[in-house]
């Protein structure tokens, strides 16, 4: 069990949707890894983005930071994302290194531009696009690193895979 900051909630004040939830699954992955790996004790507060776009982004961005002007809380800030699905190896590197030029630009509206004219099918940009303006909020000029990538087919040999990326946002 990992408890709900409620006071960072009601600081966000966000709209609730019950279709945002429907078919988000980021949580039930992210979680038991954050169990495992936290030494002390945390509290979340998950937010789905429906409306996957630059100026929501950019919104939810600024509340998150005034939230925590308000609480002071050390916070940590997770944008979880397949990349490619169902593509080659070969495809899905190729398109993923068009939205990977963009993280690493830091240019949210060219990332959204390039997946939607590309047809990557990257599910979570809009939270990658959030991450990307909080981290230019708070530091200015961010800087990235890729932790890991890789994607299902090196554990399950196919030519349909799903791409998967670690970025870290770092000052």
């Amino acid at each position: 069990y990992v408890e709900t900051d409620t006071d960072f909630k009601h600081h966000l004040d966000l709209p609730v949707s019950d279709m945002a939830q429907l078919r988000e699954h980021s949580g039930e992955i992210m979680l038991p890894l954050l169990q495992k790996w936290l030494t002390y004790p945390f509290k979340i507060v998950p937010v789905c983005i429906l409306r996957q776009n630059p100026s929501t982004a950019k919104e939810i961005a600024e509340k998150i930071m005034n939230a925590n002007k308000i609480l002071k809380k050390k916070i940590f800030i997770i944008a979880s994302s397949d990349f490619s699905h169902f593509v080659s190896p070969e495809t899905g590197k190729e398109k993923d290194e068009l939205v990977l030029k963009e993280i690493d630009n830091l240019d949210s509206n060219t990332l959204y531009e390039t997946v939607v004219k590309n047809r990557i099918s990257v599910c979570g940009y809009g939270p990658i696009m959030t991450l990307i303006e909080y981290a230019k909020l708070i530091t200015g000029k961010p800087e990235t690193t890729i932790l890991a990538r890789g994607h299902s087919g090196k554990t399950s040999p196919s030519s349909s895979v799903v791409d998967y990326v670690s970025i870290m946002f770092y000052e």
